[in-house]
């Protein structure tokens, strides 16, 4: 909670406190307290820290992917969003929280049409009933790439 509120103030150094007596206490691999610590640097400018926090996390979950996926790509880093996106299609995690509207949001923004054609093919294998927020950002990426007859 501590964690959580230094989020909404933008300020890094308590964040970094927070890190450094959550890594004394050893809580820090409680997968729950490593996502908010990559949720933070995620949306700190650390995104950099977020990554070697996310290397060095024993336990992951599709929630940390989520987050540092979203991460490099609010930090304008696709080509990491992307491989990391890519990466966990071959975990075992859940695919139905795979961050499909963050990656479509991304080629709708980079006019980035392929890449999107690619998320949604593997959008309909794995979340064949998919969610609206799925749906607004293929209708969003194709009408960007100029493609109103498949929006």
């Amino acid at each position: 909670a501590v964690l959580c509120a230094g989020i909404g103030l933008d300020d890094i150094a308590f964040g970094q406190q927070v890190h450094g007596f959550v890594v004394k206490t050893n809580f820090v691999w409680n997968v729950f307290v490593g996502n908010a610590l990559l949720d933070f640097y995620s949306k700190h400018d650390g995104i950099h820290d977020a990554r070697k926090l996310f290397d060095e996390m024993p336990e992951l979950d599709g929630v940390s992917y989520n987050v540092i996926i979203t991460g490099y790509a609010w930090n304008g880093q696709l080509k990491q969003s992307l491989d990391l996106f890519r990466e966990l299609q071959f975990t075992r995690y859940d695919r139905r929280q795979f961050p499909f509207a963050t990656i479509l949001s991304m080629a709708a923004n980079t006019l980035n049409l392929e890449m999107g054609r690619q998320i949604h093919a593997q959008a309909i294998v794995t979340q064949p009933d998919s969610e609206i927020l799925v749906e607004n950002s293929l209708v969003d990426m194709y009408a960007k790439c100029g493609k109103f007859e498949e929006a």
